[in-house]
């Protein structure tokens, strides 16, 4: 599931964010029998838009270990308690609303150590955290929705990562679309999903010209809204919803 997870929305629902890493094997499954228009996709295009360079990257050292594996502890952190709230539903019962509480705990208590580390040294390249470390890294911001500020802070420093191919076009394009929603703006890119009660599928947030969207997201090498909705669907056993 290493190519799938990568593709995986950092999703704004019941007003929280999440961005499950892993996948069963049961949705592995399902992904192949259900979204074959994403897997075509997948085959096609590879993760990242400088491949040979992180492979490069990837064999050797990174130069910050100990930074690495701080930005892997928290973002195992931040993962746990993402997948705790995902197994009770995401519903509004009392279940969930604990796993929400914990769930903004740790987002907290990861930015209070994340951010004094970004606006010191900015965010970190495959060369310091290796590309584990960046994922992480890039995680943590997108999970910073209580710092809207400093999220947009950062994301000039992953369009540069971008052009040299060290983050990929997803991870870009998914905290673009965070940014702009912050400010109550239409996303760019059809990445942010809500639900509620009232409207228990997961339907996408506004849009900026909606027409060109597969376009946009086609220039940051994600795949069409339509196959990303498919694995948001069988990863979140819910419906999803693309049209405004």
């Amino acid at each position: 599931m290493e190519k799938s997870r990568a593709l995986l929305a950092i999703l704004f629902l019941c007003c929280v964010s999440v961005s499950p890493l892993g996948a069963s094997d049961a949705d592995d499954a399902q992904l192949a029998k259900r979204c074959p228009e994403f897997m075509a996709w997948q085959s096609a295009h590879p993760e990242f838009s400088n491949k040979v360079e992180l492979q490069r990257l990837k064999t050797r050292p990174p130069t910050k270990p100990k930074l690495r594996a701080q930005l892997l502890r928290m973002v195992k952190a931040d993962q746990s308690v993402r997948d705790a709230w995902i197994k009770v539903g995401m519903t509004t019962g009392p279940a969930s609303q604990d796993a929400i509480k914990n769930l903004q705990a740790v987002d907290a208590a990861n930015l209070k150590k994340f951010k004094p580390i970004i606006l010191r040294q900015g965010f970190p390249g495959p060369a310091q955290v290796g590309v584990d470390g960046v994922e992480a890294a890039f995680l943590l911001v997108q999970h910073a929705d209580r710092d809207p500020a400093f999220q947009s802070r950062v994301l000039p420093q992953l369009a540069a990562l971008h052009k040299r191919g060290l983050i990929s076009g997803q991870d870009l394009g998914l905290l673009t679309d965070r940014t702009l929603r912050a400010r109550d703006k239409p996303q760019r890119y059809g990445t942010q999903y809500r639900s509620d009660n009232a409207h228990p599928e997961m339907r996408m947030q506004p849009v900026e010209d909606i027409a060109s969207l597969d376009a946009r997201r086609a220039s940051m090498g994600m795949p069409p809204v339509k196959a990303y909705a498919c694995v948001l669907s069988v990863m979140y056993h819910k419906p999803v919803v693309t049209e405004p």
